[in-house]
């Protein structure tokens, strides 16, 4: 099973490239403080579950990597939110990440509940 088919990964990379194409219309002033950050957490939800699936043969090596994705996946939403606090991102754009967010976690979280499924 290749990471690129699950689809916690196709939604979470779908989500980062959206991510980046709206990111590039915050202010310049902005990139180190939201922009870079923004960026980084939605990458490194697809960078985790790379990881776990590399990982998969040990099961606690697994799942706790699965958690780093999760927590990158929260931080996403979390800077959606501040994003949208500083209306840099509308409410008709923001809507549909964080229910991408949340189907992302509710992957995730079916993925450390049932590791046998993924060997």
């Amino acid at each position: 099973m290749k990471v690129q088919d699950l689809p916690a990964y196709k939604s979470a990379a779908k989500l980062a490239q959206s991510i980046f194409e709206i990111s590039k219309q915050f202010p310049e002033e902005e990139f180190e403080i939201v922009t870079k950050p923004i960026r980084l957490s939605s990458r490194n939800v697809c960078v985790h579950l790379s990881q776990a699936m590399c990982r998969r043969k040990y099961v606690k090596y697994y799942q706790t990597t699965l958690v780093d994705a999760d927590s990158a996946n929260g931080q996403t939403r979390t800077w959606l939110e501040l994003a949208s606090t500083c209306q840099y991102i509308d409410e008709k754009t923001l809507a549909p990440m964080l229910e991408r967010c949340t189907a992302v976690g509710t992957m995730i979280q079916h993925m450390m509940d049932h590791p046998e499924r993924f060997k």
